[in-house]
């Protein structure tokens, strides 16, 4: 992280927002899958994410409501991390009984609320990349947020997953063999929602933000809205980069999907699954690491396109290994070198893509609007992701998995190959070829002074 500050990305706050986020959208849903709930309840459970597919219908309020003594971001940061600190604690008391009793609903209304929550706290950061990093070093921005990212999943999902295992903490933690384990599910949630009111307070009383009196006001929620949706369908740019994120990697949904349920259904235990992805980890934060000095700013659609492609790898290498393990064809030793060598290679992969996705999104991003225009990107994105999800587990009742892969498969190459032509025309543009506000627009616009302002803060 020093590595990265030294190149003043700005300061990441997401870590403990993407642990809040992993519990309920993947450390929970494993529980649930040990008890064999059904892939229509696996569909149920895919409407927690959601919140971050609509963060756009709230980002231009974010823009015109907030308290400005307290400040733009903090006005929507400290609430929505104080909700989530609360309701965590008091779920924790719950969330045994819910699993046990297979409370599906119960569990994704409480955690459609929490990423609802963090959902809000997403939108004050988006918008930071832009005006906290000079233009030459958005890549080490974007690094910085995925490693963030990646930290908060270390904690929300593989430190609670192996702690809460009796096998693993004997094996590696306690000195004389016990019969419970390090961490409980209930013990995490509490001491992180702690942990969530303890940083919220200070940063409540201890953390000042620049005043927003001097930022210019959009005159109502109708003309950022406006200037939102029928400024990225006018600009023909806006449009084709926002087509190519809703859709950029529906392809391999139906395989990433249904991966760890086809596991676990078959007996593969979910302690043994978090394990083997913690391997991948050190290769993510050395891509995050290294790939950013090989990067040139106007380049990156054209990597986007060849990521997707060897995307292709890791995603039939791993149904490969899937259907294999499934006909005993595998056993759990073999499973775990295959799971390792495509997981390593998959989340790699990803990094780079998400890497790259960010710093073209910052360096195209309108300045008049950027924290609504960012937000409608990322949103678009979560929300091409989710739809697909869903759609593909509640069509397992009807068409068997292997033929969604194979389908998937076929729409992704197709969709690779008509739009890349068009799409490769975007690394040549400049940021003002993707301006989705008229001049004359009384929208919030980023002053360069407060810009300079902000940068000598963060050196001193």
């Amino acid at each position: 992280f020093f590595f990265l500050m030294i190149r003043r990305p700005p300061r990441s706050t997401q870590s403990r927002s993407s642990a809040a986020s992993d519990v309920y959208k993947r450390q929970i849903q494993l529980y649930l899958m040990e008890k064999k709930i059904t892939t229509n309840d696996l569909g149920i459970l895919s409407f927690i994410p959601y919140p971050f597919s609509f963060k756009f219908l709230i980002a231009p309020l974010t823009d015109i409501y907030f308290f400005k003594k307290f400040g733009r971001k903090k006005s929507y940061v400290v609430p929505s991390q104080y909700i989530v600190g609360i309701v965590t604690i008091i779920f924790s008391y719950k969330v045994e009984q819910l699993i046990e009793e297979r409370q599906v609903v119960a569990i994704t209304i409480i955690g459609f609320l929490i990423v609802f929550c963090i959902s809000i706290q997403d939108i004050a950061l988006d918008s930071w990349l832009v005006t906290l990093v000079r233009p030459e070093n958005y890549v080490w921005g974007g690094a910085c947020f995925y490693l963030a990212i990646y930290s908060g999943g270390l904690i929300g999902f593989n430190m609670v997953i192996h702690f809460g295992d009796v096998e693993f903490c004997n094996k590696y933690i306690y000195s004389t063999p016990q019969t419970t384990p390090l961490l409980t599910l209930p013990t995490f949630l509490a001491i992180f929602g702690a942990s969530i009111l303890i940083i919220t307070f200070i940063l409540h009383f201890f953390k000042t933000e620049k005043s927003a009196l001097e930022l210019k006001q959009p005159k109502s929620v109708r003309d950022i809205y406006q200037a939102m949706v029928c400024g990225s369908f006018r600009n023909k740019n806006v449009l084709l980069f926002l087509v190519f994120v809703f859709f950029h990697y529906s392809g391999f949904m139906a395989y990433e999907s249904t991966e760890a349920f086809r596991l676990v259904t078959k007996g593969l235990k979910k302690e043994t699954i978090s394990e083997l992805s913690l391997y991948s980890l050190p290769f993510q934060i050395i891509v995050a690491l290294t790939f950013p000095n090989f990067v040139k700013l106007g380049s990156e659609i054209k990597i986007m396109l060849v990521l997707l492609l060897l995307l292709f790898i890791p995603s039939v290498g791993g149904l490969y290994m899937v259907n294999q393990y499934e006909n005993d064809q595998l056993t759990q030793s073999e499973l775990a070198w295959y799971y390792v060598t495509i997981s390593t290679i998959g989340t790699s992969l990803g990094v780079i893509l998400g890497i790259a996705y960010q710093v073209f999104g910052t360096r195209a991003a309108d300045l008049r609007a950027t924290s609504t225009y960012i937000t409608f990107q990322n949103a678009i994105n979560n929300l091409g992701k989710a739809t697909s999800k869903s759609l593909v587990l509640f069509s397992l009742d009807i068409i068997p998995v292997n033929t969604l892969c194979y389908i998937g498969y076929a729409v992704q190459m197709s969709f690779i190959i008509l739009i890349s032509k068009p799409l490769l025309r975007l690394d040549g543009l400049q940021r003002e070829d993707f301006k989705i506000t008229d001049d004359d627009e009384n929208l919030p616009s980023t002053s360069p002074s407060l810009e300079e302002e902000e940068r000598k803060r963060m050196l001193t």
